[in-house]
């Protein structure tokens, strides 16, 4: 039966935070941000890796209707200075 050899490198807590924080850094296709990014947003073309994404007319829509609801009460709220 083989015996286990030690391991030549020691690792740590610590040592191992760092070394998987900085594995998921490096991968930008993994995360919350890509998340949002992509819910939010076109997907990229893959032959046009430059090009930059253009966001989603639900997200567009989405997000203007509340906009124009807050200006709207806003507007009504005050009273008008004349």
């Amino acid at each position: 039966m083989p015996t286990r050899r030690p391991s030549t490198n020691a690792t740590s807590r610590s040592s191992f935070y760092v070394l998987a924080s900085n594995c998921f850094e490096s991968r930008p296709d993994i995360g919350f941000t890509k998340i949002l990014l992509d819910s939010a947003m076109l997907p990229r073309d893959p032959f046009k890796p430059r090009e930059r994404r253009r966001f989603k007319k639900g997200f567009v829509a989405a997000m203007l209707f509340p906009f124009i609801a807050v200006v709207w009460f806003i507007y009504f709220s005050f009273p008008q200075v004349s």
